[in-house]
């Protein structure tokens, strides 16, 4: 329904540096800025509005400029062949810099994220992986303006066993195995 949505453009620097050189320790960090003209963001209808009544769902505008500024981080480590362990932590500032919402900041965008994980094998064909993910304050969807309190931050923990049978193309390489 926005036909009259201008193209995003925009310019990025970022630079980093990664080591895996030693298998049971590795790991990258990168720092970025990226400047969005134009940026599309996605108003949706305002909470607690029935669409079914209204038939407003919600509008995609442009957002003047809007600037990406963060740094990030990853470790990983295989202490043993079965045993892989990784992190990851994202400091970010996502600021509209230019337009009616100047000095807000973008929605959905907490300013720390991070995962800590781990993967263990347990019998050939059985990994085990439990993963959390930290995500901070963060203002909701369609609070360009940030006048409402933010989300508090919270941690998901995920775990998943998974089951991998190796595939044969003939019955007789299934066989022969």
């Amino acid at each position: 329904t926005a036909l009259d949505l201008d193209p995003e453009r925009a310019r990025l620097a970022e630079i980093g540096a990664r080591s895996h050189e030693w298998a049971p320790l590795g790991g990258s960090v990168s720092v970025y800025w990226m400047d969005v003209h134009n940026e599309v963001f996605y108003n949706p209808p305002a909470v607690g509005e029935d669409v079914s009544v209204t038939f407003n769902f919600g509008q995609s505008l442009n957002v003047d400029l809007v600037r990406h500024r963060g740094v990030e981080f990853e470790v990983v480590s295989a202490p043993c062949r079965r045993i892989e362990l990784f992190g990851t932590l994202v400091l970010q500032r996502t600021e509209i810099v230019k337009g009616p919402h100047e000095g807000e900041q973008m929605p959905l965008t907490p300013r720390v994220a991070a995962t800590l994980g781990g993967r263990l094998l347990v019998v050939e064909g059985v990994h085990a992986t439990v993963v959390a993910r930290y995500t901070g304050r963060r203002f909701l969807t369609n609070d360009i303006e940030n006048a409402s309190d933010p989300l508090d931050d919270h941690v998901v923990v995920d775990a998943k066993v998974a089951f991998r049978k190796k595939l044969y193309d003939t019955l007789e390489e299934l066989q022969q195995d």
